[in-house]
């Protein structure tokens, strides 16, 4: 049973149709506690199952985007897997221990939506402590499969993702506690997930005025491509105002072009560089350089930052440290004003470090995750932060152009051709 529980944890994740079997995981495992105790062994597979289902896409891109002997690559995902699997383990060894100090199963069912809720939380926005930035893995966050049903993204808009995911802890673990009308409870539950309640929606005009651009130039001798796929997007969209390319498009700042754009690049130095974020107009160039890198593929965590670990890991390739910039505005014309952020900033983090008057610019590299559901998920995080920051979240990768106005609803980008 507790088995059966972690995968239904796991598979929600991978396949988007089966979203529905997360509302099992919950009740499940508080079964498997609740009727007998459980023993370490059967704790540390359900840990090491969740840990490495959901870390293995991670650990994968982190593998590629580290530079250095195989060993040396491997170690990061490693790491976060088994740090993953320690704090799971602990956590149900300790929820277990509490749940049997009495026999009550009312009181049982209290400590258990208790603990459950306090380990979401933690995961989703504590797991990487150690680093030394309060970060977590919104990525584990039960929410993201559940935003499929109206009611999750009305939930999340209103009351927020904490008193969500309590609510969610609360019903779907009724369904473990022996009375006669759990079911009839549980139903109606599953039933409103399903209910198409309506919702508002808010795209505004200038969307389709902004062109996605998602190729890569790592060579500057190509980057007339840029112009000829400006030529494509400008075909389709007569009013074209903007052109975003995704996170690391480019090796270095390209050269301006008679339209706004905003390209994902770098900023090389002596001994480091700077992940890049340029916004090139006709006659200025601005840029934005990203606060929160991402440990071990872009810099070291201060806990780990030795010399010798620093010539392993960045042995071919310059690290990327922390910037002080202060998170711009950017107002790219009389209609458009974006907030940039990189990436991992925007799925790292609880709270946003700047002002949400105007919608948020996510630029993102989905290249490095070879695990196609990764990339969905990723497309669902921001999508639960425009509806947990009541801001518009335009998110720009690869292999997605989306906008997601603040009540959650999905607007395509304009993509080039090609």
């Amino acid at each position: 049973m507790i088995l059966i529980s972690a995968v239904l944890y796991t598979i929600p994740f991978y396949v988007q149709s089966l979203w529905w079997l997360i509302l099992f995981f919950p009740p499940l495992l508080f079964y498997s506690i609740r009727t007998k105790s459980l023993t370490v062994l059967s704790a540390l597979l359900w840990a090491s199952i969740i840990s490495t289902a959901h870390f293995i896409p991670v650990a994968d891109a982190l593998y590629h985007m580290t530079v250095g002997p195989f060993y040396m690559r491997l170690i990061p995902g490693i790491v976060l897997i088994l740090l993953c699997s320690l704090y799971s383990l602990t956590w149900l060894l300790t929820s277990n221990r509490l749940v049997h100090q009495t026999n009550n199963p009312f009181i049982q069912y209290l400590i258990w939506i208790g603990a459950l809720w306090i380990f979401l939380l933690f995961v989703d926005q504590y797991l990487f402590f150690m680093w030394g930035r309060v970060e977590g893995n919104l990525f584990m966050n039960p929410l993201l499969p559940l935003l499929q049903s109206p009611l999750i993204k009305l939930l999340v808009k209103w009351i927020g993702i904490n008193p969500s995911l309590f609510i969610f802890v609360t019903i779907s673990s009724t369904f473990a506690l022996p009375f006669k009308r759990k079911m009839l409870f549980f139903s109606a539950f599953f039933l409103l997930l399903l209910f198409p309640f309506p919702s508002e929606t808010n795209k505004p005009e200038w969307i389709s005025t902004v062109g996605h651009l998602p190729i890569q130039i790592p060579s500057e001798s190509s980057y007339s491509i840029i112009q000829y796929r400006i030529t494509q997007l400008k075909q389709q969209l007569p009013d074209l105002a903007l052109i975003i390319l995704p996170e690391s498009s480019t090796g270095s700042c390209p050269p301006p072009t008679n339209i706004s754009m905003i390209v994902g690049s770098f900023e090389n130095h002596d001994s480091y560089r700077f992940n890049t974020l340029y916004w090139l107009s006709e006659s200025t160039i601005t840029k934005f350089h990203k606060r929160y890198p991402v440990p071990f593929a872009e810099y070291l965590p201060p806990i780990l930052s030795y010399e010798w670990i620093s010539n392993l890991m960045f042995k071919t390739t310059m690290p990327i440290p922390p910037s002080t910039n202060s998170r711009p505005q950017w107002i790219i014309n009389q209609n458009i004003t974006l907030t940039p952020y990189i990436c991992s900033e925007l799925f790292g983090h609880h709270t946003p470090d700047a002002s949400l008057d105007n919608p948020i610019l996510a630029v993102c590299n989905d290249l490095w995750f070879t695990m196609p559901h990764f990339k969905r998920l990723m497309v669902y995080a921001a999508q639960l932060r425009a509806l947990q920051w009541h801001c518009p979240v335009l998110y720009i990768s690869y292999a997605y152009g989306q906008f997601f106005d603040q009540f959650g609803n999905t607007h395509a980008i304009t993509t080039s051709l090609g």
